[in-house]
């Protein structure tokens, strides 16, 4: 590198730039937003709360906003976490259920089906469509206890 030689900013951080007091401004309030929006379960109460406006600007963009923001950041901000899935997921696989007057337990197979699919399908292994049969893919399930 020659000596006095001026490198522009973009390039002095190997082209990561850090994001400007606005973007971080707008990061802010699109988090205040999904919080408000997960408490009230509706897009323009949220947005007026956050953004300060009239109804009719809330209503358009409420309901313009929600539609940018991924459901897994949803689910992630209104506490359903990946631990707290894994957690609810193991619990079901390993669900039982009392048969018969003397209750004996016996493994509750149709609600640990019910669990196999629902994870499946989170981790887009299966595909659930009207006119193909659900498929799995390069898929092996093993169920310790």
């Amino acid at each position: 590198m020659e000596e006095g030689k001026i490198i522009p900013a973009e390039n002095a951080t190997s082209g990561i730039t850090k994001p400007s007091r606005k973007q971080k401004r707008a990061e802010l309030k699109k988090k205040e937003f999904i919080l408000a929006y997960l408490e009230s379960k509706n897009a323009t109460k949220a947005y007026q709360k956050v953004f300060k406006c009239r109804h009719s600007t809330a209503s358009a963009r409420g309901h313009e906003l929600l539609k940018t923001i991924p459901f897994d950041e949803l689910l992630e901000l209104g506490g359903l976490t990946d631990a707290i899935i894994k957690e609810k997921l193991q619990e079901g696989l390993f669900a039982t259920k009392p048969y018969g007057k003397d209750n004996i337990i016996h493994p509750d197979y149709a609600t640990r089906h019910s669990y196999v699919t629902t994870a499946l399908k989170l981790k887009k292994r299966l595909q659930d469509d009207k006119q193909v049969q659900p498929i799995m893919q390069g898929l092996q399930i093993v169920i310790q206890k």
